[in-house]
């Protein structure tokens, strides 16, 4: 009975018209409630992408934070690069002192201990590195510094993105 009165005063299903009047009550509670700060954030992402992609100061500005990131790599990487060579150390003298003289003791001494210690010596520099390329991917400013390295790389015959393999050059000579 009401829903046939509902359809002939609203011309509509019932179930429609309801649906209707949720959503009309919704849209307006969210106007008169909600602010959207969307614009603000838009309008501060515009200023720092007119600063970090300026054609002037990108580029002191990306040189800026790569010296800070590979200066930020070598410093507190030596920290725990001192450690781990200790550690070597002392496993190699700990194999040494314990160990009988032959073949076996070299290969363990100077094979396996000497070769996984230098290379996982420089493992936290790497990590750090890795650490501050993540920081600026997912900051967004890895795509800004594609931008601004474009016209530059374009010059050598490469694409501005192709800088980035580059830079992980700089840390260590295997990933370029």
């Amino acid at each position: 009975k009401e829903t046939l009165r509902i359809r002939k005063v609203m011309n509509e299903d019932s179930e429609q018209a309801i649906t209707d009047a949720k959503y009309g009550f919704i849209t307006g509670a969210l106007k008169e409630t909600f602010t959207d700060n969307h614009l603000e954030k838009e309008q501060t992402t515009r200023v720092i992408d007119s600063i970090v992609t300026h054609r002037i100061w990108g580029y002191p500005i990306f040189f800026l934070f790569l010296y800070i990131m590979f200066e930020g790599t070598f410093v507190l990487g030596d920290y725990p690069m001192q450690g781990i060579e200790w550690l070597v150390d002392q496993l190699g003298n700990l194999i040494r002192n314990n160990m009988a003289e032959g073949p076996l003791k070299d290969l363990l001494i100077d094979g396996i201990i000497g070769g996984v210690g230098g290379v996982i010596v420089f493992l936290p520099n790497i990590l750090i590195l890795y650490f501050f390329i993540s920081i600026l991917e997912d900051s967004g400013y890895m795509a800004r510094a594609a931008f601004i390295m474009d016209k530059i790389m374009h010059r050598m015959g490469l694409h501005g993105k192709s800088f980035i393999p580059l830079i992980m050059g700089f840390g260590c000579n295997v990933p370029a």
